[in-house]
């Protein structure tokens, strides 16, 4: 099937790079930031107490700082291509003056230099351009230099954002999940007492949802007095610190609906990790930062891997 809106016929001599009226071969930085700003909000819409979406805003601040290309280290590149090509016109002015000044000098006087007096001014002059080509090659890869150490710098601190995000699920198990029945009609049984009483008042599932992220309240307590205070404080400790309850080893406040949701999360986030390095191989053809974006995407699908194994575990629990 021919496209409706088909590309117009390229050129023989065209260059490698991508048609002009193309807008599917190139990685578009504004789709991916997009993409990452959206995932956030639903990530904080659906789990509101949970980390995950501060590493969200994390992500788009990369993806930013990837995009528009500012910062200190940017400025000092920009200072150095500068001066390196200020040098370069520097070291050609320096050579083209000597061989000017040689070559007056021997034309204003051609019967002073016998044909044996040639040899070491030829080899001058070849030892002229070898150091001054060196000099103009070093001059030229300085800020190719910089440049690469800003671009690794930022991919290492991606790789490190790729295994914070798979810190955030490692601990998500479906052993651990509360109770071993499978969910039924989006309802799920309350795996501790305090969830009861909310599971009964709001209508079953939507309590042990809410109770997951720490937002579930204490169950009440007809005495009164500190037995009342003391289920309140444990609640606020909850929420001030929702990871506590999963770094005890226990069983999650989660419904099997809450963990697949947030591990699919995790992977779309991993996913975009790999997106946001590819946006650096767009406009280089460096091999060290090539075989960096090429480890973090690798990086990156390895972990969503592991992430869809759990996931196809709880939905087999569910059948």
């Amino acid at each position: 099937m021919r496209s409706p809106h088909p590309l117009p016929a390229r050129p023989d001599d065209h260059d490698d790079g991508p048609p002009a009226g193309s807008r599917y071969q190139r990685l578009d930085s504004a789709a991916v930031r997009g993409s990452a700003a959206t995932l956030q909000r639903r990530v904080y819409a659906r789990f509101p107490r949970r980390s995950l979406w501060e590493v969200g805003g994390e992500l788009i601040a990369l993806v930013d700082e990837v995009v528009e290309g500012g910062g200190i280290s940017r400025r000092r590149i920009r200072s150095a291509r500068l001066l390196s090509r200020l040098g370069v016109l520097a070291v050609l002015l320096v050579f083209g003056t000597a061989i000017a000044l040689a070559a007056a000098s021997i034309w204003s006087n051609p019967d002073s230099l016998g044909p044996v007096d040639w040899l070491p001014l030829l080899e001058t002059v070849v030892n002229d351009l070898v150091f001054a080509g060196i000099a103009i090659f070093f001059l030229i890869a300085v800020p190719q230099r910089m440049e690469r150490a800003r671009v690794l710098r930022v991919l290492h601190r991606l790789r490190s954002l790729a295994h914070v995000i798979d810190m955030h699920q490692l601990v998500k198990v479906p052993e651990r999940l509360p109770g071993s029945a499978p969910e039924a009609g989006g309802t799920t049984s309350p795996a501790h007492p305090r969830h009861a009483g909310a599971a009964s008042a709001r209508g079953g599932g939507a309590a042990a949802s809410s109770g997951a992220d720490g937002l579930g309240t204490a169950s009440p307590d007809t005495s009164g007095g500190r037995g009342a205070a003391s289920s309140v404080g444990a609640d606020l400790a909850g929420t001030a610190s929702p990871t506590t309850a999963d770094e005890r080893g226990g069983e999650l406040q989660m419904t099997r609906s809450e963990m697949t949701q947030y591990l699919d999360y995790c992977t779309e986030m991993l996913s975009l990790v790999g997106k946001t390095a590819a946006l650096f191989a767009e406009d280089t053809t460096d091999g060290d930062v090539l075989d960096a974006v090429e480890g973090i995407e690798t990086l990156t699908s390895d972990m969503a891997r592991k992430v869809w194994q759990k996931i196809a575990i709880i939905q087999e629990q569910v059948r």
